[in-house]
């Protein structure tokens, strides 16, 4: 576990990008595209639930930010058991918290991923780690209190981690049922060795790391079969500016609300996939619709077995103005993939079979493309070749519809081997 090089925000002169003095130093926004995103959407009206060591409430870059905050110690699970004021006294989740939301452009610190977001927090964790029940009780706590995200960076403490226990996979399952999306950790590894938990059946967003050359960390546990595992940026786990600066309470100086501090690890994934879920929640999808945007428009990188790519939450957000998406039954927008499943940086084995194709609700075809998208395609290829005029030529329209529908057809057929199983 890399340690935080704390800085006072006085140290640094402003940027010329942004408002936000240490928004140049911020690397891992500029590797997911984060701020490509912000011209859609900054996660308004989106609370993130911070299950970890509490969150520093009155941080100058988190000020206004928390809506509810609690302590979970010896609950037994329970929820009801959580009282006290959810006070970090550590600093790794007040840093998870300013990655995911930190304020923008407030001439202040650092930008979050989803600058707009509000904080639900469960302290369950202190410098000595914490109890399963007591993160089962968290994650319960938040939900009860609007979390619509559930961030788990929970994995990098040693104490909880001998190795990474998901044993509080209940907790997890019960929030995505409630229609709350969780964020977990691949966990680092550690003086015991890598992680072995299988999160195969795990109906989460599962994270791992990324460096500051967009490179799978070392330390950066296997994502082995995840259903929806994707790569964020880390850092390289050296406690300077290859890390992830954030938000950060020094114990040592308890008063102090300007700290900052470089951190690396997976936990610094998840908080930022937490905060591109935000940034989709904010537009009105739902939580199925956001996992299947983040992990089809995730860019190829070689990451393992598992892993669909690097979180990309300019593509996965869009350029501002209407969408290119399928609409599903229920009215919710539908992502189209647009990566290969060879394209990971590893070549499928000799025989194996592709992934296997999926459809949606609402969608006609095992390909995973909508009918009626198809057409819709279909048309507006044909119009951009023969031009929308009055005078347009007939048979232009006719050839470029053909050429149009023949394309159509091909990204059918090439879509059988790119969908993502997402139930």
């Amino acid at each position: 576990m890399a340690l935080a090089a704390v800085l006072s925000i006085t140290s640094m002169r402003g940027a010329d990008a942004s408002q936000d003095p240490w928004f140049a130093s911020q690397w891992n926004l500029r590797q997911i595209n984060a701020p490509a995103a912000w011209a859609r959407s900054t996660g308004a009206g989106v609370r993130i639930g911070i299950v970890d060591s509490g969150v520093l409430a009155n941080h100058e870059d988190l000020a206004g930010k928390v809506v509810a905050a609690t302590d979970c110690f010896n609950t037994g699970g329970d929820p009801a058991a959580c009282h006290g004021s959810g006070l970090d006294d550590t600093g790794h989740g007040t840093h998870m918290a300013g990655v995911a939301a930190a304020t923008k452009d407030n001439g202040r610190g650092i930008a979050g991923v989803a600058p707009d977001a509000e904080l639900v927090v469960a302290r369950v964790l202190t410098q000595n780690g914490g109890k399963i029940a007591d993160v089962e009780a968290g994650i319960r706590w938040v939900v009860q209190h609007g979390a619509q995200v559930v961030n788990l960076s929970i994995g990098d403490n040693p104490m909880a981690q001998n190795p990474i226990d998901l044993s509080f996979t209940s907790a997890i399952e019960e929030a995505w049922a409630a229609g709350v999306i969780p964020v977990v950790t691949s966990g680092n590894t550690t003086s015991w060795g890598p992680a072995r938990e299988s999160f195969a059946k795990l109906d989460a967003l599962v994270v791992g790391a990324t460096d500051d050359r967009g490179v799978v960390t070392r330390y950066s546990n296997g994502l082995s079969s995840a259903k929806w595992g994707v790569v964020a940026p880390g850092g390289a786990g050296t406690g300077d500016s290859h890390d992830v600066i954030s938000t950060w309470r020094d114990p040592s100086a308890p008063d102090a609300t300007s700290e900052y501090a470089y951190r690396g690890g997976t936990s610094v994934a998840a908080a930022e996939v937490s905060g591109v879920a935000a940034l989709l929640l904010a537009e009105g999808l739902g939580p199925l619709d956001v996992v299947q945007r983040i992990v089809t428009t995730a860019r190829p990188i070689a990451c393992g077995i598992g892993c669909h790519g690097l979180v990309d939450a300019g593509a996965a957000v869009g350029p501002p103005g209407p969408r290119g998406v399928t609409v599903n039954g229920a009215g919710r927008a539908v992502a189209v993939s647009s990566q290969s499943s060879d394209s990971k940086g590893a070549s499928p084995e000799a025989g194996a079979p592709g992934p296997p194709a999926v459809t949606p609700p609402g969608v006609s075809d095992a390909t995973g493309v909508a009918a009626p998208a198809v057409a819709s395609a279909t048309r507006a290829v044909a119009r951009a070749i023969a031009g929308d005029g009055p005078r347009r030529d007939s048979t232009a329209t006719w050839i470029a519809t053909a050429l149009a529908a023949a394309i159509a057809s091909a990204l059918i057929v090439e879509r059988r081997y790119r969908a993502v199983a997402v139930p």
